[in-house]
């Protein structure tokens, strides 16, 4: 069985009125659920934890293999997928990914914050540049369920051989 860290500790929240959190990793750009003083759950970065024990825990996140057959399956249910058997349009998929990344380069364009989740009148659900990335995902393992794509493997895999790369390998700036 897998585990993961529970760090407890006193955490200073970049917005004050936020009473409690629980971070599963703490770093300067750690993001915790929390609940304020009225209940209500949001999101917020962690500016400062001071620990005061580490709790290990089993852990609960499913796998990008899981998550990409969830996705798939709600694909399949709302008629965004082909059937088992029909034939995959890849260039249709990459290009809806693409759009997703453009469209997450519209809301920094917009003077938008990374880290702002807002809502429009004018379109249903979240909205931001987070939003975005996060359906650059949602289509990435969509595509990759829809190909049978062993994504856990690929992404370990691929994790190992950058780490025998030399640094800046390629000559390249970026």
């Amino acid at each position: 069985m897998k585990f993961k860290h529970l760090f407890l500790g006193k955490v200073t929240l970049a917005d004050p009125s936020l009473e409690q959190a629980v971070a599963n990793k703490v770093g300067p750009e750690t993001f915790v659920q929390v609940v304020d003083q009225y209940g209500e759950h949001t999101t917020a970065r962690v500016r400062q934890l001071e620990p005061i024990e580490e709790v290990v825990i089993p852990e609960t996140h499913r796998s990008l293999n899981t998550l990409a057959d969830e996705i798939l399956g709600i694909n399949r249910s709302k008629g965004w997928t082909p059937s088992v058997g029909e034939e995959t349009n890849l260039d249709r998929n990459l290009m809806l990914i693409v759009g997703e990344l453009s469209e997450a380069q519209e809301e920094l364009r917009a003077h938008h914050d990374v880290y702002e989740v807002y809502y429009r009148d004018d379109k249903p659900g979240p909205q931001g540049f987070g939003i975005e990335i996060a359906d650059v995902i949602i289509r990435t393992l969509g595509l990759c369920a829809e190909l049978d794509l062993d994504i856990d493997a690929l992404v370990r895999d691929k994790i190992e051989f950058n780490k025998t790369r030399p640094f800046k390998h390629g000559g390249k700036k970026f």
